[in-house]
């Protein structure tokens, strides 16, 4: 009967030697999940436009980034512009913008000019390295009038000119042109 006893008692000591380790989960929603490896959020716009003299921003969203770092290259010369929040280029028009505890890692080109226009890549400092690419295009705006060159009309007469904003970013809001030149209404 002791030897019985005794096996029983060494089958439960191996029993409770199991280690088990929790930096690999986090609590979300009630549950636990596995946190896995820094992945982008495919949800974010790759491509943007950007007028020339507007700052132009490019979004990256990176899940479970943990402790590993966020850089901004410009493609066509491989330059790194940013790791983390810091500029790594002379050029002060690039900056990275980031909120503790966010996701959203964005590069910041302000004010962009057409030679900006081209592809970027937001890369994370996994092994192997994950990176995922946006374009920008910067655009020239140029609106016109959609009438002759010439308009008559009777002094104190109501008009209505249509007015057609050519290469423009984002839908112009209290736009107005006159007599050649673009202007921006309050």
């Amino acid at each position: 009967m002791r030897k019985l006893e005794k096996t029983y008692c060494e089958i439960f000591t191996k029993k409770i030697d199991i280690k088990i380790y929790l930096t690999d989960v986090t609590v979300a929603g009630g549950g636990w999940e596995p946190l896995g490896q820094p992945y982008f959020d495919n949800s974010t716009r790759r491509e943007a436009t950007a007028a020339v003299g507007q700052p132009a921003y490019l979004h990256c969203r990176v899940r479970n980034l943990a402790d590993r770092a966020v850089s901004w290259i410009r493609k066509r010369d491989l330059h790194i512009l940013t790791v983390g929040v810091h500029t790594y280029s002379s050029d002060a028009r690039f900056a990275a913008l980031h909120a503790d505890g966010s996701d959203e890692w964005t590069l910041r080109v302000a004010p962009a000019q057409p030679r900006d226009s081209g592809v970027y890549e937001c890369q994370v400092s996994t092994e192997p390295k994950i990176s995922l690419s946006f374009r920008l295009t910067v655009v020239v705006s140029k609106a016109e009038i959609l009438s002759g060159p010439e308009l008559f009309v009777r002094a104190g007469s109501d008009i209505n000119l249509t007015c057609v904003a050519k290469h423009a970013p984002d839908p112009p809001s209290g736009e107005l042109c006159s007599a050649g030149r673009h202007q921006r209404g309050n």
